[in-house]
C-alpha cells in the first residue's frame, strides 16, 4: 500500500513540474506562432529550421526588417540580432538577450511565454489554464471566450461595480460614427473572458459582472469618464453587469 502511494506521489510531482517547466525544444519553436497576448496586433517572431528568426509587426510602424540567429540552450532561447531596426520603443531588442520559456496561469489567452528582459512572446497555440484569474486584485472565474451580445445601451466600467468609473467612447467608423458616448449602444458585441465570483442585486436585475475583451478598431478612442489624463483604444477590457448582455 505504501509502495502505490509512494508512486502516485512521484507521479504527481512529475506531472506538476512537467506542467510549470514546458520543454523547450527546436521544433516546438519552429511550430509554434510567438507574438502578443492577445493575438491580435503587435510584434510577432517566427523562428526558422537554420537556426534563423525574423521579427514582423501588425499595426502601424515599429520595425523594419529585423533578424538574426538563435542558440537553444537547456530552457532559453538566446537570440542575436544581426540586420534590421526597431523603432525605439522596440530598441532592447536590438540587443542580444535570452528569452526563457514560461507559464503564465492568469492569462485569458495564451499558456506558455517566452520571456525577456523587457518582452515577452506568447505560443500563440497553446491554451489559457482553466483557473480563477486575477485582475487588479478582483478573484475571478475564468470564462472560455464567448461573445455576447448588449440589449441595452450599457455603461462599461474600470471595474465590478456601480461605484467604479465608466468609460465615454468615440468611434470612428464611417457608417456609424459616434462621437463622446457614455455607453456602447444596443447590439453591440463584446467577448466574455471572466466573470465575478458573486452575484449582485441591482433593482430589479440580478446577475454576475462580467470581464469582457471590447471590439475596437485602431483609430476608436476611449477615455475614462472622471479621469481624462488615459486614452485607451484595442485590447480595452471592461466590466458590464449580465443582465444587461445576451449570449
Amino acid at each position: 500500500m505504501i509502495k502505490y502511494i509512494f508512486f502516485f506521489i512521484l507521479l504527481f510531482i512529475s506531472i506538476i513540474f512537467s506542467f510549470s517547466n514546458p520543454t523547450l525544444t527546436k521544433d516546438f519553436l519552429i511550430s509554434s506562432k510567438w507574438g502578443p497576448e492577445e493575438g491580435s496586433y503587435g510584434l510577432y517572431l517566427t523562428f526558422n529550421q537554420n537556426n534563423s528568426y525574423q521579427y514582423h509587426s501588425s499595426g502601424e510602424g515599429g520595425i523594419n526588417n529585423l533578424s538574426g540567429k538563435y542558440i537553444l540552450l537547456e530552457n532559453s532561447v538566446i537570440l542575436e540580432p544581426n540586420s534590421g531596426d526597431l523603432d525605439d520603443i522596440f530598441k532592447p531588442l536590438t540587443f542580444k538577450q535570452p528569452f526563457v520559456l514560461r507559464v503564465d496561469t492568469n492569462s485569458f489567452y495564451h499558456s506558455q511565454y517566452l520571456r525577456g528582459n523587457r518582452w515577452s512572446f506568447y505560443n500563440l497555440n497553446s491554451a489559457p489554464i482553466n483557473c480563477d484569474k486575477t485582475v487588479e486584485g478582483i478573484t475571478l472565474s475564468f470564462v472560455p471566450q464567448r461573445k455576447c451580445v448588449i440589449n441595452t445601451n450599457s455603461y462599461l466600467r474600470n471595474g465590478p461595480g456601480r461605484q467604479y468609473n465608466y468609460y465615454v467612447f468615440t468611434f470612428h467608423d464611417p457608417a456609424t460614427p459616434l462621437k463622446d458616448t457614455p455607453f456602447l449602444p444596443i447590439k453591440y458585441e463584446l467577448v466574455i473572458i471572466g466573470k465575478t465570483k458573486e452575484i449582485e442585486q441591482i433593482g430589479d436585475l440580478k446577475g454576475f459582472w462580467y470581464y469582457v475583451d471590447i471590439p475596437l478598431s485602431w483609430y476608436d478612442h476611449v477615455i475614462l469618464n472622471e479621469d481624462r489624463s488615459m486614452s485607451y483604444g484595442p485590447g480595452l477590457k471592461a466590466w458590464i453587469f449580465s443582465p444587461l448582455v445576451d449570449e
